[in-house]
C-alpha cells in the first residue's frame, strides 16, 4: 500500500509541475498581443457571484480525489497522460493567442474571491482549462468500472457545478467553455489512438513495481 501511495504521489506531483509551471509562465509573461474576449448575450444573463469561486476552486479537490482513488495502474497513467495532454494543448493556444476575459472589480467581495484575484490574472481564458480538465477527470470517473453509479452521478453534478462556476465567477465566457470541451475531446482521442506523450507513459510505467498492474484501495 505504501508503494502504491508513493507511485500515485509521484505521478500527481509530476503532472502538477507539468501543468502549473507553464500555466503561470504564460499568464505572467505573454509573448504575443493579448486579445480581449467579448461576453455574449448568454454570458450577460449570468450574474456575477463571488461565492461561486468555491465551485471554481473545487476542481483541484476533484482531481486529487480521482487521482488517489484509482485502483488500476494503467488507468492512473492514462488519466495522467490525457490530463497533461489537455493542458499542453491549451498552452499552445495560450502561447500563440493569449486572451483576456473581462471580469468585474467589485468591493467587499468574499474573502476567497479577494485572495484568488491577487494571484490569478484574467488572462488565457480561451480555451477554458477548467472545462477541459474537469471533463477529463469526469470521463475517467465514468469509465472506471470500480466506481459505483452513485459516485458517478455525484461526479457529474460536481462537474456541471465547476463548469457553471467558470461563468458565474466571470473567469470565462461561453466561448471558452466550447473551446475547453474541444480540447478535452482532442486530447482524449489523441491519447487513445496515438499516445503522443508515450515518453511520459513509459516513464510512469517504469515507476513502482512494474509487475503489479492493480493498486490496493487506499
Amino acid at each position: 500500500m505504501i508503494a502504491n501511495f508513493k507511485l500515485k504521489t509521484k505521478v500527481f506531483c509530476e503532472v502538477a509541475v507539468f501543468v502549473i509551471v507553464p500555466y503561470f509562465l504564460l499568464e505572467y509573461f505573454p509573448v504575443f498581443p493579448i486579445h480581449l474576449l467579448k461576453p455574449s448575450s448568454f454570458d450577460d444573463l449570468i450574474q456575477f457571484n463571488d461565492v461561486s469561486i468555491w465551485g471554481y476552486q473545487s476542481l483541484y479537490l476533484y482531481i486529487f480525489i480521482r487521482a488517489f482513488s484509482i485502483q488500476e495502474k494503467n488507468n492512473l497513467i492514462d488519466f495522467a497522460a490525457t490530463f497533461t495532454l489537455a493542458a499542453w494543448l491549451s498552452f499552445a493556444v495560450f502561447f500563440f493567442y493569449p486572451t483576456l476575459c473581462p471580469r468585474p472589480n467589485p468591493t467587499n467581495t468574499h474573502w476567497m474571491y479577494s485572495e484568488f484575484i491577487k494571484y490569478e490574472k484574467p488572462l488565457n481564458a480561451f480555451p477554458s482549462m477548467h472545462v477541459s480538465l474537469v471533463l477529463t477527470t469526469f470521463i475517467f470517473t465514468v469509465n472506471d468500472k470500480k466506481v459505483n453509479v452513485l459516485i458517478k452521478i455525484l461526479g457529474g453534478i460536481w462537474t456541471l457545478w465547476i463548469i457553471f462556476s467558470t461563468l458565474q465567477s466571470k473567469q470565462h465566457v461561453a466561448l471558452d467553455i466550447v473551446g475547453g470541451t474541444l480540447v478535452f475531446g482532442i486530447a482524449y482521442w489523441l491519447h487513445k489512438f496515438y499516445s503522443p506523450l508515450k515518453f511520459l507513459v513509459k516513464h510512469w510505467e517504469a515507476s513502482g513495481n512494474p509487475s503489479k498492474q492493480n493498486f490496493v484501495t487506499l
